[in-house]
Formats: structure tokens, C-alpha cells, sequence
């Protein structure tokens, strides 16, 4: 990340803001086409998340009153690589993620700008630049509060066999009924093998 030295200019900190909400708001788009067959609730959740950090970083480019930005290294707030040769990898990585991985890495992506945020409060010599980061710092923790919400509503995708096993065998899908408990099979029992009398 290109902010390990202290933030003591406003435009130096809009510069930051404004690539840590884009990037995040890109991914975010990106995420919801991909969950758009797979997981209505979660693509609606990340459009919304989209068009929120979108707005920021509009809203964070009217504060600026056309004052001249620095320029970032490319990729400082970057989720993941980005890049001609990664391209397909980055696709393929995309089209793995459930759900709930999607989250995962968001909530991830919205820790780090926490931490970047921190930072900035606790190195920067400008009051005006740290009261400014002491109000990212508070809604990046509400982001995140919001995503573990999230998180725990989704259905998680992994199927434990051994438990279900060791309880007795998948549940039978045609004995169930509305308000009742589903059946689950029994192990087979084994046939006692006695001597037959002639």
C-alpha cells in the first residue's frame, strides 16, 4: 500500500479515499454479476454495496473543489492482481467463489482499509486530515458489521459427510413433511451368520 508514511495533506488523503472506495466498488459490481444466478440475495447485496461506494467516491471528488490530486502508484488499493497475463486466472477465480467467499473477501478488502484508516489517524500531523480519517474509520466498521450480518443469513455450501454419517446416514429426501422432522436412514443391519442345521 502506498501510505506506510504519514498522510498530512487533504488532497493526499482524498487521493487514497477515493481509490479505496472505486476499487471497492468495482469489485463489489463484479461480484454481483457473477452472483446473479447463484445467489440473488447476495448479488442484490453487492449491487447495493456498489452503488454506495460509487456515490462516496463522487461525493469524495465534489469535496475536493477541483484541488488538484497526487497520482497513485497503480494498484494501491488493489483487491487482487489485475493485468493482461492474470486475466483468465482472475476469471477463474471469480467463477470459483460462492457466496459466501465473496464476502469473505470483501470483508478482508473493508479490514484493510480499516487498518489504512487507523493508521492515517495515528501517524498524521494535520488535524483536518485526521478527522477526516476518523470518519472512514468509523464506516469502514459499519461496513464490515453490516457484511458479518450478511455472512450469517447466507447458507454455507460445504456438507460435512463425516457428521452426517455418524449420525446415522443422509436424511431421506421423499419421508419428509411440512413440520415434521425429516427421517434419516439407518445403517444396514447385519445378518447374524449361525450354523443351519442340516
Amino acid at each position: 500500500m502506498d501510505a506506510l508514511r504519514p498522510i498530512n495533506t487533504v488532497p493526499r488523503f482524498f487521493a487514497h479515499a477515493i481509490a479505496i472506495e472505486h476499487e471497492a466498488a468495482e469489485r463489489y459490481m463484479e461480484f454481483a454479476d457473477h452472483m446473479k444466478d447463484r445467489s440473488p440475495d447476495a448479488a442484490l447485496l453487492f449491487e447495493q454495496l456498489a452503488r454506495d461506494g460509487f456515490d462516496q467516491a463522487r461525493e469524495l471528488l465534489n469535496r475536493t473543489n477541483g484541488a488538484r490530486l497526487p497520482r497513485l502508484k497503480s494498484g494501491a488499493h488493489a483487491w487482487l492482481d489485475k493485468g493482461s497475463p492474470l486475466a483468465a486466472a482472475h476469471e477463474w477465480v471469480f467463477r470459483l467463489l460462492s457466496p459466501r467467499d465473496a464476502l469473505k473477501v470483501a470483508m478482508h478488502a473493508e479490514q484493510r482499509a480499516k487498518r489504512f484508516f487507523g493508521h492515517v489517524v495515528e501517524t498524521t500531523g494535520d488535524e483536518g486530515v485526521k478527522a477526516l480519517a476518523g470518519v472512514f474509520l468509523k464506516e469502514e466498521g459499519e461496513h464490515i458489521a453490516r457484511m458479518k450480518r450478511a455472512f450469517l443469513k447466507l447458507p454455507n455450501p460445504v456438507i460435512d459427510w463425516e457428521r452426517i454419517y455418524d449420525h446415522g446416514g443422509p436424511v431421506k429426501p421423499h419421508k419428509v413433511t411440512a413440520g415434521k422432522p425429516a427421517v434419516r436412514m439407518a445403517p444396514p443391519k447385519k445378518k447374524a451368520i449361525g450354523k443351519r442345521k442340516p
